[in-house]
């Protein structure tokens, strides 16, 4: 790396930095988003498929017949029948004589025994049929089945990514991006600063291993990858640019975590007054054809 003029080498890394978060926020932001919109869309396809419900509850005529979970009255001259365990203040009364009167379909929201239901009322021939459902365990029911928390009534478990768990791992994500795209940033805004000329100077290959392993890791860890560090404790000194050197190592792991089959090696040695940078995969490697043209 050229030497930098006192008091400017700090500028290029607060402009990589700055750029790295807005970048993150701005895909955090959209994330976030996202998931109100997967929210939304499942709440609404959860209300639907109540009134669904509540619907098809309503043209039974015994009460027998119902779900466990829907509460019939049904109204025939003069005589009520109810589902069992029917909760206290259910069936509307009222309403069942205002239908019964030619008063039209009523739908309205009770509370009952400290709970919230959801009750038709409506004309089925000469019958007078009243449907009520626990709105709230009804609609937890059918956001954990949109969302993928629950399972299917007398069949097996379903298993959908839930919207947090996707976002949590999309932010993870962003973070290990945003961790390399930072340094890869630093890298270019630095080898573009005119101000950094001099001569080479002593860089630690294994400190420059230790840094690009470090940013590289969560992303090979995302790939389904090992990462084995082969690093000595102490330094392993050599004459060039820091910049040069650091990119060299952010090429050098890009490149192993697009190919690699399922493990990465960074190795740093000194041999014979040199230092040995060596980074490796497991991947396919190079064709024969290909060797030469290199």
């Amino acid at each position: 790396m050229f030497r930098p003029g006192q008091g400017n080498g700090a500028e290029p890394r607060r402009a990589a930095r700055r750029l790295a978060l807005q970048f993150t926020a701005l895909t955090v932001v959209l994330l976030s988003l996202a998931g109100m919109v997967v929210y939304y869309l499942a709440a609404t396809g959860a209300e639907g498929a109540l009134q669904d419900r509540l619907e098809s509850a309503a043209e039974l005529n015994n009460p027998r017949d119902a779900p466990l979970d829907i509460f019939l009255a049904v109204y025939d001259r003069g005589r009520v029948s109810v589902s069992r365990d029917m909760p206290e203040g259910l069936p509307v009364e009222s309403s069942l004589a205002a239908v019964a009167a030619g008063g039209g379909e009523v739908q309205e929201t009770v509370e009952a025994s400290g709970t919230t239901f959801r009750v038709l009322t409506r004309t089925d021939g000469r019958d007078v049929v009243q449907a009520a459902i626990d709105t709230s365990e009804t609609r937890a029911q059918l956001l954990r089945r949109r969302l993928g928390t629950g399972s299917t009534e007398g069949g097996p478990a379903e298993r959908v990514v839930p919207v947090q768990e996707f976002v949590e791992s999309g932010l993870e994500d962003i973070i290990a991006d945003a961790q390399v795209l930072t340094g890869i940033l630093e890298d270019l805004l630095e080898s573009a600063d005119p101000r950094r000329a001099g001569p080479p100077e002593p860089v630690d290959l294994s400190a420059a291993a230790r840094k690009g392993a470090e940013a590289f890791g969560p992303t090979l860890s995302g790939h389904g990858l090992r990462l084995l560090l082969d690093v000595p404790e102490t330094p392993v000194r050599v004459r060039a640019g820091a910049a040069a050197v650091q990119r060299i190592v952010t090429a050098l792991l890009a490149n192993a975590s697009d190919y690699a089959r399922s493990t990465v090696w960074v190795q740093v040695s000194a041999r014979g007054g040199e230092g040995v940078l060596r980074v490796s995969d497991d991947g396919p490697g190079l064709m024969k054809a290909q060797v030469s043209t290199l």
